[in-house]
């Protein structure tokens, strides 16, 4: 995050997938000048489809299936998978030092009460692929080839570029 020069910057793991149009989208979403970008994230467990989650500032916390009830919702208000301004995101410091950083930092910054606006994108831009064997052995990729046709090429971003390269 301290090296970014960015305006908004979100952290996409190595094991997950974004929609194919989530570049697009977000620019789109960005130009609103929110503090945050929400949106659905489809979660599956080996393979099948789990719970609705949703990362919104509406929801105002994090909570676990296991709070919610029978029409249970993942409900998460600030991620790092989401776009957000650096500047609020740098409010609060990344713990490296627990499995559970990403919502310490998360924790932090909804105590600062300055992520306030969001720009909200109502279809899944985050595929969350959970295996029963996660922690127990390394992941693997999704197998076969990536859909070629319906991926229209990235454009390119001045934000994509490391220090203006």
């Amino acid at each position: 995050m301290e090296a970014s020069q960015a305006g908004y910057i979100s952290f996409i793991a190595d094991d997950d997938w974004v929609a194919p149009d989530f570049v697009g989208r977000v620019m789109a979403a960005l130009e609103e000048k929110p503090d945050y970008v929400g949106f659905p994230v489809r979660y599956t467990l080996d393979g099948a489809p789990q719970v609705p989650v949703e990362h919104s500032l509406r929801h105002g916390h994090w909570n676990s299936v296991a709070d919610v009830g029978a029409d249970a919702v993942l409900v998460r208000d600030i991620v790092h998978h989401n776009p957000i301004r650096r500047e609020l995101a740098l409010l609060a410091r990344w713990r490296t030092d627990h499995q559970n950083g990403d919502e310490f930092w998360a924790a932090d910054l909804r105590a600062t009460g300055r992520v306030r606006t969001e720009a909200w994108i109502p279809e899944p831009m985050y595929y969350y692929q959970e295996t029963s064997q996660s922690w127990t052995r390394v992941r693997e990729g999704v197998p076969g080839p990536m859909p070629e046709a319906d991926i229209p090429p990235l454009p390119r971003y001045h934000w994509l570029t490391a220090h203006g390269r």
